[in-house]
């Protein structure tokens, strides 16, 4: 299965882009918080990119959450 990008996510949860950035560079930040949104840079550099499990982890871990797409 491909990687997804940043606009790929976005859509997914129905969120900015901007707020997808976010959340993944606090992810980087926190790597053992199971909550947040985990991704990288291929070679370190470039756009963010995703693996389709990992969305769906994220997407599992907050839906006991309630705040799964709640979109902005």
């Amino acid at each position: 299965m491909p990687l997804l990008t940043v606009k790929d996510v976005a859509a997914e949860l129905r969120l900015h882009e901007k707020t997808v950035l976010r959340m993944l560079r606090d992810g980087a930040a926190d790597r053992k918080n199971t909550g947040k949104l985990h991704g990288f840079k291929l070679g370190g550099k470039g756009p963010w990119k995703v693996r389709p499990s990992e969305l769906e982890r994220f997407v599992q871990a907050n839906a006991v959450l309630g705040i799964e797409g709640e979109g902005e």
